[in-house]
C-alpha cells in the first residue's frame, strides 16, 4: 500500500474521485490509483528526468494545499503508456502536485499561452536516447 491523498484539485475528467493511493515505483515513477475502487489508475512519470520542466504554482492551488517554501512537495506528470515503452505519452501541462507534508494533491492544469514548451501528448521517445 502506498500513501493516501487527498484531491485538492480533481484530474480533469475525474472530479468524483476524491483520494488516491500513490506508490512510488522507482526514482522515476510512480503510480496513483483511486483509493475507493480500482479506476480510474494512472502512471506517473517524474518530468525532470525528461526535460528541463518548470511552472509557477498558482496561488489558489498553493493556498488549496497549504504549500509554503518549507514544504515537501512532488510533482509528477501524467503518463500514457503504450507498446512499444517509448510510444508512451507524456502529458506536461497537466502535472500532479502532492504536498507530502499534509498528504494533499492537486491536477495543476497550465496555461498553454504562457507555457508553449509544453504539450499535452509528447511521445516519450522524444526524450530517451538509444544507449
Amino acid at each position: 500500500t502506498g500513501l493516501v491523498f487527498d484531491v485538492k484539485y480533481p484530474i480533469l475528467g475525474f472530479e468524483n474521485v476524491i483520494c488516491f493511493d500513490f506508490k512510488v515505483i522507482d526514482d522515476n515513477f510512480a503510480t496513483i490509483q483511486n483509493a475507493d475502487g480500482e479506476t480510474p489508475a494512472f502512471t506517473l512519470v517524474n518530468p525532470f528526468i525528461l526535460r528541463e520542466y518548470s511552472f509557477e504554482l498558482p496561488a489558489a492551488i498553493k493556498a488549496l494545499m497549504k504549500i509554503s517554501e518549507s514544504s515537501n512537495y512532488l510533482v509528477y506528470t501524467i503518463m500514457v503508456v503504450k507498446q512499444p515503452f517509448n510510444n508512451s505519452l507524456v502529458n506536461f501541462l497537466a502535472p500532479v502536485v502532492f504536498n507530502i507534508d499534509n498528504k494533499t494533491m492537486s491536477q495543476v492544469v497550465l496555461d498553454e499561452i504562457k507555457y508553449p514548451q509544453y504539450s499535452a501528448v509528447e511521445p516519450l521517445s522524444t526524450y530517451m536516447t538509444n544507449d
